[in-house]
């Protein structure tokens, strides 16, 4: 406890005011410009709160990562090839590869993959697991399906790659695509794993915590220092009287000091 005379008023009586200095301040008083190496010192005052948040974050996303359904991803890949040759060629190619890749997911296509493998789905939701890619400057089509079973999700692409290369094609009148690859049950599920989630959920509980923390430092007003005080009132203390409190005395066995 401190004491600090900040001044004289006009009738000449001196004005006492007393403020309670803790051992490790932490505050921002109105009017002062804070630093970013400031708001980093918040780290070590606080290092028990910052591993309890950062550890946390990331045994939340681990634990998500761990239960969340897993998605499997197999490709099949058709070389579409036009019966024209000459200088046009090249340009119907292009031309009839986009047209594939529109109509592989049409309606028609998809209730025909569902009745040839017996999927207990719609179309609408078959559609959303499958993805037709179509590499720029390229006559090759990407046949993606996604599921939660790796053996369905190859068995939905080679279905569709199959349709493309006898139904579609003679609907279309065209010359049927060659099958390049075909697809088979992948090893591991797509996207990141577990541990990548797990990083970004401690990194994510890190930043809350350092967000929380330069907030409630920013918004604290309290007077910690005869600086503070400075800083606030706008004129230098005249002194500061230490606390004058008698400290606490130990006893021995017995009751004796």
């Amino acid at each position: 406890m401190y004491a600090v005379f900040t001044g004289i008023l006009p009738c000449s009586c001196p004005v006492l005011e007393v403020s309670t200095l803790p051992a490790a301040p932490a505050s921002r008083a109105a009017g002062r410009e804070v630093t970013p190496v400031e708001l980093f010192r918040l780290l070590p005052a606080h290092f028990a709160a910052v591993l309890v948040c950062t550890l946390l974050g990331g045994i939340l996303a681990f634990a998500a990562a761990r239960l969340a359904p897993r998605s499997y991803q197999a490709e099949a890949q058709l070389y579409v090839a036009a019966a024209q040759e000459g200088l046009t060629s090249g340009y119907a190619e292009l031309q009839l590869t986009a047209d594939y890749q529109e109509l592989l997911t049409s309606r028609t296509m998809l209730e025909s993959v569902i009745s040839t493998l017996g999927l207990s789905t719609d179309t609408a939701h078959l559609k959303d697991q499958i993805t037709i890619l179509h590499p720029a400057d390229t006559h090759i089509l990407r046949i993606v399906a996604a599921d939660s079973s790796p053996q369905r999700a190859a068995d939905i692409a080679n279905a569709l790659a199959a349709l493309a290369l006898d139904d579609l094609s003679a609907r279309m009148g065209t010359t049927p695509p060659r099958l390049v690859e075909q697809a088979a049950p992948p090893q591991r599920f797509s996207g990141p794993g577990a541990v990548f989630h797990a990083t970004f959920g401690a990194g994510i509980g890190f930043l809350l915590c350092f967000a929380f923390l330069c907030l409630h430092y920013l918004r604290d007003d309290h007077i910690y220092t005869a600086d503070d005080l400075t800083r606030c009132l706008g004129s230098s203390p005249l002194a500061c009287i230490p606390d004058a409190t008698p400290r606490r005395l130990h006893t021995r066995k017995g009751g004796r000091p």
